[in-house]
């Protein structure tokens, strides 16, 4: 069967302290014939590459350099991987006051399937600037800048992408993996939170 689940993660580093920023989730590739092969690992890394680079690089500051898209094929205990290179910096402009890296924007993810197995969520990377907040306890919401940008990201990723390879056509679709039930469920919506969280593990670099 063609059809295949995929891990994407997003890889980049915040320059001055050198310490990782990784975003994961998970697509699905639905092939237009389903008897055909599957994609293959490096394929879906420049697929998916080409989707979201743009959308992306504008939820990072300059601080931060996306690094590579990299994919691991799912369901199987032997995975293929592919990696895509991006090396370059955030787009987000500049703010005032700063902000510790540590700070981030919880992102939900929600499904059909109503079990904590059809939730899922990601942390945004700081903005760096405390500009991006309203107050201590919110992020600065509007129709403009790093809240956004954010929202741009996850509205292309619900939306889906339409790819061709040789004659057969693939659509690529945003999904929460259950590692438990070994399946995946359409992300239905997203909420992006506005209390920001302090994420511990970018407290160093490794």
């Amino acid at each position: 069967m063609a059809d295949k689940d995929w891990q994407i993660a997003l890889k980049s580093h915040h320059v001055p302290s050198g310490a990782l920023v990784i975003n994961t989730f998970c697509v699905h590739d639905h092939s237009s014939v389903p008897l055909s092969d599957p994609l293959d690992a490096q394929t879906v890394a420049d697929d998916v590459a080409a989707w979201i680079t743009t959308l992306y690089k504008a939820v990072l500051q300059s601080a931060y350099t996306f690094d590579t898209v990299d994919s691991r094929e799912l369901g199987t205990d032997t995975p293929a991987i592919g990696s895509s290179a991006v090396g370059a910096a955030g787009t987000l402009g500049a703010g005032t006051g700063l902000l510790p890296r540590e700070v981030c924007m919880v992102v939900t993810l929600r499904t059909a399937v109503a079990t904590r197995s059809g939730r899922g969520r990601m942390f945004i990377p700081s903005p760096l600037y405390s500009s991006n907040l309203a107050s201590q306890d919110a992020w600065l919401t509007g129709t403009g800048g790093w809240y956004a940008a954010v929202g741009a990201f996850f509205d292309a990723l619900v939306a889906g992408r339409d790819v061709t390879h040789g004659s057969i056509d693939h659509h690529y679709s945003l999904r929460v993996y259950s590692r438990k039930r070994n399946a995946s469920y359409d992300v239905t919506s997203y909420t992006r939170r506005l209390q920001p969280h302090w994420l511990r593990s970018r407290m160093s670099a490794p």
